[in-house]
């Protein structure tokens, strides 16, 4: 785990979820938390899967968790002044005295075509935040340029590619700050395929893009979803990072692994050791728990060390 000086805590609201154009607004409930300096330890391998304390399956809102109180709302992001109904997938880093959060936005409907991954910065604890910059550009083939729901796509079987913000990636020795996403493609009628992940590294003081996007890991579905043909091949020449291999040894570590997987999106039908069901929806130790998907996921992301809880 990072060693934050103030790590701050935020619940997030996401209207878009109600999935009512008059509800786009992307807002984030910011609060600062002292937690203190030290560095934690790496868990316990047979502790990564661990709820404490147990859940409430009868409390259908909040598991049974006790709720950190909200003191103040802080909108950061208002997809329909930009005419896009869709914003999700927020991670948040906190490095020398700047806050930055990376998150996903699409035109109509999650993980669908045009979504994109676009970053702000808070330089006061997350009271105030930056326009928001696209960093990561939706993967659009020439043709694709109107923007189109699911029912369209789908209809002409037509893979969509998709882009999630994913976490961020300091590298100490040289001080590079990365924003990492990662494919979320949907093939019809409902499949998910990643085609790896990517990224983009960060100017810390102005919270923009300070370089290309670039492939830290391609896979069997890479070729096939035609991104040299995107934005990402004619422009960005599907290049790998020159970092590649530091970003993926420190995304490996127990407490920096992100919340998803290409290879979990990939693989089907995954089961836990503790239950005889299949996952509802697909997580990756340790920053998952593993929840029935008709409660919220509530979960600490040891990567920035905030609570993010989605509705």
């Amino acid at each position: 785990m990072q060693s934050l000086q103030k790590p701050v805590l935020v619940r997030e609201i996401l209207s878009t979820d109600l999935r009512t154009p008059s509800d786009t607004a992307f807002g984030i409930r910011a609060l600062m938390l002292f937690l203190g300096l030290a560095a934690a330890e790496h868990p316990p391998a047979d502790q990564l899967w661990q709820v404490k304390p147990a859940m409430n399956t009868n409390d259908l809102l909040f598991a049974g968790w006790h709720q950190i109180p909200i003191v103040k709302e802080i909108k950061v992001y208002n997809g329909v002044s930009a005419g896009r109904t869709y914003a999700h997938h927020p991670e948040l880093f906190y490095l020398e005295s700047k806050t930055y959060l990376i998150f996903s936005s699409a035109p109509v409907d999650e993980d669908s075509m045009g979504q994109d991954v676009r970053i702000s910065v808070s330089g006061d604890g997350g009271l105030t935040w930056s326009a928001n910059r696209v960093v990561m550009p939706a993967a659009l083939l020439p043709n694709q340029t109107d923007t189109k729901n699911f029912e369209y796509w789908c209809s002409r079987n037509i893979i969509q590619r998709a882009w999630q913000a994913l976490t961020f990636v300091h590298i100490r020795e040289s001080d590079k700050l990365y924003a990492i996403g990662q494919g979320a493609s949907v093939a019809c009628p409902g499949d998910k395929q990643s085609a790896g992940r990517i990224a983009v590294l960060i100017n810390k003081e102005l919270g923009s893009a300070a370089g290309d996007p670039c492939w830290i890991e391609k896979n069997e579905y890479t070729g096939p979803q035609l991104f040299s043909q995107t934005v990402y091949g004619i422009k960005y020449g599907m290049k790998d990072c020159a970092d590649a291999e530091k970003i993926n040894a420190i995304l490996r570590e127990p407490d920096q692994a992100p919340a998803w997987s290409p290879w979990l999106y990939n693989h089907k039908g995954l089961f836990s050791f503790s239950c005889t069901s299949t996952v509802g929806r697909q997580y990756q130790p340790p920053m998952d728990l593993l929840m029935a998907p008709s409660l919220p996921i509530d979960y600490i992301a040891p990567s920035y060390n905030a609570l993010v809880h989605f509705q």
